[in-house]
């Protein structure tokens, strides 16, 4: 299964220090989701681990007249400026050519257990994340940040399709897929098919997912997963996809330029 970004063990990000929602100190709908997550999952409010990591600062001191010191620092920028050249602009082509073949796809069952594809929601934009409800950080932030973006669309809402697809099917029927989803936004779709029809939804996206054994889970395991928002076309094409941790007045930005 092709990976098109990193992937989170357990959604935990060592390096990131992102609140669960009703702890992201915004005055709106968003604190009482969390509130109503937290006691949905019935734990305790978790946080990632670690803290933001900051520009390393590397002096260099040169032991020279002023004039070799001038030379020094235009060499060492023009050999910086090369290496990024030759790093960068071949992956630029090469994203290119794979964003124009990507053609995302799913065929998943809703909490009714209607079958829900992409085709139906053809003439709206998709805002699709792959993760499951037991995830302490990176999902619920992530749905977080969705919920923003949908409040402040205001009526333009109605064009966009928040959904949630679950890589833990089973576990997150059992514990109610759509009492998690509503938590965070009564929009958000939430779906979950077939251990089968989830791993051809999760290739067509290009993302990453499996179970990992977790002594300290009831169940005894969690997932590692990618952690992306993927922005998908009202004609079905993959349009671009958010980083973990895009705060939503940069999704909502983008999606408003394309209304």
């Amino acid at each position: 299964m092709a990976q098109a970004s990193p992937s989170l063990s357990g959604c935990l990000a060592p390096s990131l220090a992102l609140p669960l929602p009703g702890f992201l100190g915004r005055p709106d709908r968003r604190n009482l989701a969390g509130a109503a997550l937290l006691t949905f999952l019935s734990v305790e409010p978790l946080v990632a681990r670690g803290s933001r990591p900051h520009a390393v600062l590397i002096a260099w001191t040169v032991h020279a007249s002023s004039s070799l010191q001038i030379i020094l620092w235009v060499a060492a920028t023009a050999a910086v400026v090369a290496f990024a050249a030759a790093r960068w602009w071949p992956a630029t082509e090469d994203s290119a050519a794979a964003a124009s073949a990507f053609t995302p796809t799913f065929a998943l069952a809703d909490s009714e257990g209607r079958i829900r594809t992409t085709d139906e929601f053809r003439g709206k934009f998709l805002l699709v994340f792959f993760g499951f409800t037991s995830c302490p950080d990176v999902c619920p932030t992530t749905l977080s940040e969705v919920a923003q973006v949908m409040d402040d669309l205001g009526s333009e809402a109605g064009s966009v399709q928040p959904i949630f697809i679950s890589i833990d099917p089973e576990r997150d029927r059992r514990l109610g897929l759509t009492d998690y989803t509503k938590a965070f936004h009564p929009a958000i779709l939430g779906l979950a098919g077939s251990e089968a029809e989830t791993q051809v939804a999760a290739a067509s996206f290009k993302i990453f997912y499996e179970r990992e054994a977790d002594t300290t889970s009831p169940d005894g395991y969690t997932m590692a997963h990618s952690p992306g928002l993927y922005l998908i076309g009202p004609d079905g094409a993959w349009l671009r996809q958010f980083t973990y941790g895009t705060p939503a007045a940069e999704i909502l930005s983008d999606l408003q330029s394309r209304l």
